[in-house]
């Protein structure tokens, strides 16, 4: 099993980086300063630059002349983001290129109140790969229900996942027998264990306080409890509960997923044998209808950055997008009805079986197309591509490369503050992480 330490920063760097720091550091015999500090009289030259390509971080060298030797007055944009200067010398600068570039990017330099620019360009190279997050598997592939440091705990069937902003992973797990419920997986502290939520069947979250909202059911009326990571130590505290007087919800109905807009504070809950989408505003007590949508077959639901609802259809096998507003439906992507794989513009794209959605910062969304075993991510204005994985090669398991990588029934999809996608990749009982950047 590929095991990933350390997402944000991963340890093959870090050697790397001493080394970088000692040289930016390094002093010229001469007691300790630089022998030809800045001078206003002087021009500020850039000679070369090196590398000429790489992605975020790459240690960049600068050479020219009259830089100083003070830090303080160094400032340096790489494709107009503030680059980190860790080091100067009176003819280099040592500093990392910063992320989420694209292409051909300009070098800009002002020293003091004075600016130069490169006369080349800096070529910028995204960087992508798909990692295991946790998730260890027996010699047959199988695994279980196990607590432990992220290198040794064990899944069944992880089905799906949230993410909040300080480095933990909720997973709803399921593993046909004997076990129903909520795992967290704790980046920052190296371990995975058990939250006592009930039996939920659908998961999303509250990114204000963090608060993940467990959708589950009684016997009669659908339950909603939550943990408060911080707060409250991921215990199980009530959120909202409908009651027999509900106008949407009706004993016997099952909800089967819910997707909290963090833009109204309404949760949206799809409720599976009526076919119908509701909301209910825990602030307000209001629940209502938004759409009916007549017939069975719906994976999740999701909301993007807008207040725009997305509902998948395994059975249809495409995304609905709903107006939140009048309730009207119509298909965002892929072929109603028709199960296969193709990229392309909206109604022409194709999934099988898509599941769980996501959206990024820049509200792309990330679908899971399970019985394609890929993930594939939708642009606002609706084309659709494949992110990672490799739809028409077999199921498998392979770290890597992200049109590389291989999945085996991805089910669930979330994605964090810095836009790093983790994937609840069911059949090989892990749990991934997809990075760009």
């Amino acid at each position: 099993m590929r095991f990933m330490s350390n997402i944000k920063s991963p340890g093959f760097l870090i050697p790397l980086t001493v080394l970088f720091l000692t040289a930016a550091c390094s002093k010229d015999n001469d007691g300790g300063k630089e022998a030809d500090p800045y001078d206003p009289g002087k021009p500020i030259t850039i000679s070369h630059f090196s590398p000429d390509s790489g992605g975020k971080a790459t240690q960049l060298v600068i050479t020219g002349d009259n830089f100083g030797n003070d830090t303080a007055h160094i400032r340096l944009s790489v494709g107009g983001k503030k680059a980190v200067v860790v080091g100067v010398k009176n003819n280099k600068i040592y500093a990392l290129v910063p992320r989420k570039l694209s292409g051909d990017v300009d070098l800009q330099l002002k020293v003091h109140d004075r600016e130069v620019s490169a006369q080349k360009r800096f070529r910028y190279i995204i960087t992508q790969s798909v990692s295991t997050i946790s998730g260890k598997v027996g010699p047959d592939g199988k695994g279980v229900t196990a607590d432990g440091p992220l290198a040794e705990a064990q899944f069944s069937f992880p089905q799906y996942i949230t993410a909040d902003d300080e480095g933990n992973l909720m997973v709803l797990q399921y593993d046909g027998t004997d076990f129903r419920g909520l795992r967290q997986v704790s980046i920052s502290q190296n371990k995975v264990t058990r939250i006592p939520a009930g039996s939920p069947y659908g998961i999303t979250i509250r990114k204000s306080d963090n608060q993940v909202i467990a959708i589950q059911r009684d016997n009669q009326y659908p339950v909603i409890l939550t943990g408060l990571a911080p707060l409250n130590s991921w215990q199980p505290k009530a959120f909202y509960a409908t009651t027999a007087g509900s106008p949407v919800f009706g004993a016997g109905d099952y909800p089967l997923a819910g997707a909290y807009d963090n833009t109204s504070g309404k949760l949206y809950v799809y409720n599976w044998l009526a076919g119908r989408l509701n909301y209910v505003n825990p602030a307000t007590k209001e629940e209502k209808v938004v759409t009916q949508f007549n017939f069975n077959g719906f994976g999740r639901v999701a909301v993007d950055n807008n207040g725009v609802i997305y509902a998948s259809s395994r059975a249809r096998h495409c995304i609905f997008k709903v107006d939140p507003a009048t309730g009207n439906t119509t298909i965002f992507a892929g072929t109603d009805g028709g199960a296969g794989f193709l990229n392309g513009p909206g109604a022409n794209a194709k999934f099988n079986a898509p599941e769980d959605m996501v959206f990024d910062s820049q509200n792309n969304m990330y679908v899971a197309d399970s019985r394609n075993n890929c993930i594939r991510k939708v642009t606002p204005t609706g084309l659709v591509t494949t992110y990672a994985g490799m739809p028409e090669e077999a199921a498998g398991y392979e770290d890597g490369l992200p049109l590389k990588s291989k999945f085996n029934f991805p089910n669930g999809v979330a994605v964090d503050k810095n836009d790093v996608l983790y994937v609840t990749d069911m059949n090989n009982h892990r749990i991934r992480a997809v990075t760009v950047e």
